[in-house]
C-alpha cells in the first residue's frame, strides 16, 4: 500500500525528501502507539479466540493487527519511492540508484535484526528497544531535511510530471509479474527454510534472527553487485530465479536427513547464492520497469507493491497451506519448480525459436524439483523424522501451523518431538503434575492443564475426577496421544474435559472461566522463542485473576538453563505469590507451586489422592513407574519439598524478575556471556539454604 502511495505521491510533490522526512518521523511516533492499540484489542478478539477455530481466529488476530500495524507499515512503504523519486534524473540511473538505496536500506535491516535480537533487547528491554528504533526514524527525517537544504538546485532538473503514470505493457508488465510471483517464493522459502535450518536447534532467538540476518545480508550483497555490474537484459532476471530454483533443489535436500553433512552455519550458507540472486534481482526489474525519470518513483513504487503483494500472500501460504499440507522439504522444492518455470520464460523471451543450453539446464532442475517435490521419498521428509525412522524404527509425522511434530511410542522409549527437540517422555512426573495440585487442594474441582504433550497430566486429572481444560499450541499434537495411550480418543472427546487448540498465554487473559488448579508444563528449553511468556511476571498476574480463593498454580521449571536463568524464574514466580513450595521433580527439573493461601502436604489429602483404586494403573502408563503404595508415595511427596517461602526466598536471593518487557530468559546472550555460567543444578546446591536439599538435589 505505502509503495502504492508514495508512488502517486512522488509525482506530484516538487520536494520528495520533504515528503520522506514527514514519512519517517510520523513512522517513528506511530510506532510508539502501537502496543497502546494492541491492548485495547483484546474485548474484540476474547470472544472469537474462544469459539471459533483456530485459523479463523488467527487470521482475525492479523486483521486485527493490520488495523493497527498498518498505518505504520504503509508509511515505510512510502520511502523508497519518495528517495527514487529525488535520486533518478535519467532513465539509465533508474537500476543503480535503486540498487544503493536498496542495499543500504537492507543493511540497515541486517544491522537491526542483528543489534535488537543480540544486545538491545536484553540491555533495553523492548520499550527501550522501541526507543531507539523511533530515534532512528527521527534521525532519517533530520538528515533528508538536511539534504533538501544542501541540495535546492537538483529539483529544477527536471519537468512536471504527467498525470500519472500508464499500466506497462509487454516486458515491462511481465517483469510486475515475475517481481509478484519472487516475492511470492522468497516469503514462502524464508517461513520455510527457517523452519528447515532451526529443526531441532531448540528454537532459540537467536537462530531465527541469524537466518534472518543472513537472509537479508544476501539481498544486500546481491543489490550492492547489481550497483558494480548492473544490466537491463531481461534474460538476467531469467537467470536470478534459476538460482533460486537451484537453490531450493540443494537445500532441501541437506536439510532432509540423509543428507545433513555440514553444522547449521555451513546450512545456512546455502542460502546465499539464492540471496545473492533475489537482491540482484529487486534493482534489476525496478530498472526494467522504468521509462521516464520523472516518472520513477510512481513506477518503482508500484513494482515495489506487486512484490510486496506476493511476499505478503507467500508468507501466508508457507504458514498456512504449503507446510501443513506438503510438508516444509517438499514445499521448498516445488517453490523451486516454480521458480525454474518463470527461469525459462524469461530466459526464452528474447530468443523463443531454439532452447539453448541455459534453458536445458533450468528444465532439468525444474524437473529435479518437482519431481521430488512430488514425491514421497526421504529426500522430501524431515531431519528428525527421517533420523527416528533411521534403522526401521517406526515414528508418527505431521506438520501444522504452529510447528512439525514427530511421536514415538511402544515398544520403544515413548517421546514426542516439536520442530525436532524433544518435548516429553512418559514419566511418572508428568503425572505427578496432576496429583500435587490435589493434594495440596483437596476441595479443587476443575483444573486447567497448560501443554497437552502426551496427554498424561490431562488424563490424569480427568482419571482423578477433576473437571479438565487443556491449552495446546500445536493442532497435530493431541493426533499424537493415542500412541502413548491407548484409550486416547475416551479422554480427548471426554464430557468432562475439553481441548482448547490456543497458546496460554491468550488463553488465561481471554478466558471467563474460574479454576481452582491450573498447571502449566511449558515446552523446553526455558531459553526458546516465546516460552518466557509462560515464566513472566504478568502471566503469573493473569494466572492468580483466574484462581479461585485459595487456588494454587503449579509451573514446571526444567534445569537446563544456568543458575542465573533458573534464580529470575524463582523471584519472578515469588513476587506473584504470597506462599510457595519447591518441589522436586527428578533429575529434570522442580515444580514451583504458588497460592495466596498457605500450602503444605497434609498426610490425609495424600492419602486420599495416592490410595485411590485409579492411581497404581495410571501410574503404570509411565515407562519408569515405581510400583509404589499409598504410603511409600505419601513418603516420597512429603520428602520432595525443598523449599518453602522463606527458603524459596533464601534461593531466589536478589535476582530481577521476568517481565513481558524484559523477557530475560530468552534473550540471554550477553548474561551467558558474561554472568555466572553454573547450571541450575550446581546453584542450587550452592545456594546454602538447608543440607538436605543439598542431598536431596544431588
Amino acid at each position: 500500500m505505502g509503495g502504492l502511495i508514495g508512488g502517486k505521491v512522488s509525482q506530484r510533490l516538487s520536494r520528495p525528501l520533504v515528503g520522506y522526512a514527514v514519512a519517517e518521523a510520523l513512522t517513528g511516533g506511530l510506532a510508539l502507539l502501537v502496543p497502546v492499540a494492541i491492548g485495547g484489542l483484546t474485548s474484540r478478539y476474547g470472544p472469537a479466540y474462544l469459539t471459533w477455530n483456530p485459523v479463523a481466529a488467527g487470521l482475525l488476530r492479523f486483521a486485527l493487527c493490520f488495523i493497527v500495524i498498518g498505518p505504520v507499515t504503509a508509511l515505510m512503504g512510502t520511502t523508497l519511492p519518495l528517495l527514487v523519486s529525488f535520486s533518478v534524473r535519467q532513465v539509465e540511473e533508474a537500476g543503480v540508484n535503486l540498487s544503493q538505496l536498496y542495499t543500504a536500506n537492507t543493511l540497515g535491516a541486517v544491522i537491526g535484526t542483528l543489534a535488537a535480537a543480540f544486545v538491545l533487547i536484553e540491555l533495553l528491554g523492548l520499550r527501550g528497544t522501541a526507543w531507539v528504533a523511533v530515534g532512528c526514524n527521527l534521525l532519517a527525517a533530520a538528515g533528508a531535511l538536511y539534504i533538501h537544504t544542501r541540495r535546492a538546485d537538483r529539483y529544477r532538473e527536471l519537468p512536471p510530471a504527467p498525470g500519472r503514470s500508464p499500466w506497462p505493457r509487454g516486458e515491462a508488465a511481465l517483469v510486475l509479474v515475475y517481481a509478484f510471483f519472487s516475492g511470492f517464493v522468497a516469503l514462502a522459502l524464508e517461513v520455510l527454510w527457517t523452519r528447515l535450518f532451526s529443526e531441532g536447534t531448540g528454537g532459540f532467538i537467536y537462530v531465527f534472527a541469524a537466518i534472518l540476518a543472513l537472509y537479508l545480508l544476501g539481498i544486500a550483497l546481491g543489490s550492492e553487485l547489481y550497483y558494480r555490474r548492473g544490466t537491463s537484459d531481461l534474460r538476467v532476471l531469467g537467470a536470478c530465479a534459476a538460482v533460486v530454483a537451484l537453490a531450493c533443489l540443494v537445500t532441501a535436500g541437506i536439510g532432509s536427513a540423509g543428507l545433513v553433512v555440514m553444522p547449521i552455519p555451513g546450512q545456512l550458507l546455502l542460502l546465499l547464492p539464492a540471496t545473492l540472486a533475489m537482491g540482484y534481482a529487486f534493482p534489476l526489474a525496478g530498472r526494467l520497469v522504468t521509462d521516464s525519470p520523472r516518472l520513477a518513483g510512481a513506477q518503482v513504487g508500484r513494482m515495489y507493491a506487486v512484490n510486496t503483494a506476493g511476499a505478503i500472500l507467500g508468507a501466508f501460504a508457507g504458514v498456512f497451506v504449503l507446510a501443513p499440507t506438503l510438508g516444509t522439504p517438499r514445499a521448498i522444492y516445488l517453490l523451486g519448480a516454480l521458480s525454474g518455470a518463470f527461469a525459462i520464460v524469461l530466459l526464452s523471451r528474447r530468443r523463443p525459436a531454439r532452447l539453448g543450453w541455459s534453458r536445458a539446464a533450468v528444465a532439468t532442475i525444474l524437473a529435479m524439483d518437482l519431481a521430488l517435490g512430488l514425491s514421497g521419498t526421504a529426500l522430501g521428509q524431515t531431519s528428525t523424522f527421517n533420523a527416528l525412522t533411521r534403522g526401521g524404527r517406526s515414528a508418527r509425522h505431521f506438520e501444522d501451523v504452529v510447528s512439525t511434530v514427530d511421536g514415538v511410542g511402544p515398544p520403544q522409549n515413548g517421546r514426542l518431538y516439536s520442530s525436532g527437540v524433544g518435548l516429553t517422555e512418559q514419566t511418572v512426573m508428568t503425572k505427578l503434575i496432576a496429583y500435587y495440585p490435589l493434594a495440596l487442594r483437596p476441595g479443587a474441582r476443575n483444573m486447567l492443564v497448560i501443554g497437552l504433550g502426551m496427554g498424561s497430566t490431562y488424563r490424569s486429572s480427568l482419571i482423578l475426577g477433576l473437571r479438565t481444560d487443556v491449552v495446546e499450541l500445536s493442532p497435530s499434537v493431541p493426533k499424537e496421544m493415542d500412541l502413548y495411550y491407548p484409550d486416547a480418543a475416551t479422554y480427548l472427546h471426554s464430557p468432562r474435559g475439553r481441548v482448547y487448540i490456543s497458546d496460554g498465554r491468550n488463553f488465561v487473559k481471554v478466558t471467563p472461566n474460574r479454576y481452582d488448579l491450573v498447571v502449566a508444563d511449558p515446552p523446553p528449553p526455558v531459553n526458546a522463542s516465546g516460552v518466557v511468556l509462560l515464566y513472566s511476571r504478568e502471566f503469573f498476574d493473569q494466572i492468580r485473576a483466574d484462581l479461585t480463593p485459595g487456588g494454587a498454580f503449579v509451573l514446571w521449571l526444567p534445569y537446563g538453563g544456568l543458575w542465573s536463568d533458573f534464580q529470575d524464574e524463582l523471584m519472578t514466580f515469588r513476587e506473584a505469590w504470597p506462599h510457595e513450595v519447591l518441589v522436586g521433580g527428578g533429575s529434570l527439573g522442580v515444580f514451583m507451586i504458588g497460592s495466596a493461601a498457605p500450602l503444605s502436604f497434609d498426610a490425609d489429602a495424600l492419602r486420599d489422592v495416592f490410595s485411590r483404586p485409579t492411581t497404581a494403573p495410571d501410574m503404570a502408563q509411565s515407562m519408569d513407574d515405581p510400583h509404589r503404595d499409598a504410603a511409600a508415595w505419601m513418603r516420597f511427596a512429603r520428602s520432595s519439598v525443598l523449599a518453602t517461602d522463606g527458603q524459596f526466598a533464601t534461593l531466589a536471593g536478589t535476582a530481577p524478575a521476568i517481565t513481558d518487557d524484559r523477557p530475560r530468559t530468552e534473550y540471554f546472550l550477553l548474561g551467558w556471556i558474561f554472568g555466572d555460567h553454573r547450571p541450575a543444578t550446581e546453584g542450587v546446591l550452592d545456594g546454602q539454604v538447608e543440607s538436605r536439599l543439598g542431598r536431596r538435589l544431588a
